[in-house]
């Protein structure tokens, strides 16, 4: 699976209803996996994270199949523009998606570049190489979302309290630490996206040709987001509930997490 995977729209359109028109259209089920009670466990999903829009431009945090997220930009571009930009490890894509059709990016961006980036934007196509400064990411090892379990594991969460299952899940995470290895744990960092690699580099310059200063494209990534979301989604259902260690740190990185709008869908393979 991709481990960043975003879609920039820029659609007059409400992104939501597109978005639920797309999952209906491919059998999906709409389902909750951050209400008091856990919704059913799907073994095929698509999740995404909705952002607040920063000068007209929607991102949409995307974990699913990566040719269900180029499927859904089409969609989400019938009546403009809308990007699927990729990043595993060092390895990168971007696709630019006009009124449904993939178009290449020398003709399909230049109308939406920022003015006075002209010249970057050409020179970006044409480099061979990037030496843009670092930006010196931290490594991070998430918590393990409940969705993400087996689903034999997702039904015994449902049949204790959430307080209980917090804290199995911080276990988990200890536990898992702990057995995975050193060239296990090697592997892991290894697949993080790599934003100082050519590949996230070129998508670096291609971004800020087209989004105006200021506008934070890149972070939070989906597996960030949807931890501190689950946190402060439990607390609206169980306002008592105390904060395990490392929880308050975790969400100053997100302090709007809320503010997102996820949309999860879940469904059986045919048989």
């Amino acid at each position: 699976m991709t481990r960043w995977h975003s879609l920039f729209s820029l659609s007059n359109e409400n992104i939501a209803d597109r978005i639920d028109g797309f999952l209906q259209n491919h059998a999906y089920q709409r389902y909750d996996p951050f209400g008091e009670f856990p919704g059913m466990a799907y073994p095929q999903t698509l999740k995404i994270f909705i952002a607040p829009a920063q000068s007209g431009w929607v991102r949409v945090l995307f974990e699913g199949n990566p040719e269900e997220a180029d499927a859904l930009a089409a969609d989400c571009s019938a009546d403009g523009i809308c990007l699927s930009v990729a990043l595993d490890a060092q390895s990168a894509f971007f696709h630019v998606y006009i009124n449904g059709n993939l178009v290449d990016l020398e003709t399909g961006l230049p109308p939406y570049i920022q003015t006075g980036h002209e010249e970057a934007f050409h020179h970006t196509l044409k480099a061979s190489s990037f030496d843009l400064p670092s930006i010196n990411d931290t490594p991070q090892v998430g918590t393990i979302p409940i969705d993400d379990l087996p689903a034999d594991l997702q039904a015994l969460t449902h049949q204790v309290k959430p307080q209980d299952s917090a804290n199995l899940f911080q276990r988990m995470s200890r536990q898992f630490l702990q057995s995975v290895g050193p060239q296990n744990m090697r592997d892991l960092f290894e697949t993080r996206p790599d934003w100082d690699s050519q590949g996230g580099q070129y998508i670096r310059s291609l971004m800020t040709c087209l989004l105006p200063a200021g506008i934070n494209w890149r972070t939070p990534d989906f597996a960030t987001l949807r931890s501190v979301y689950t946190i402060l989604s439990r607390k609206l259902y169980r306002n008592n509930l105390s904060f395990l260690p490392g929880d308050e740190d975790l969400i100053a990185t997100v302090p709007d997490a809320l503010h997102y709008q996820p949309i999860y869908g879940g469904k059986f393979p045919e048989k």
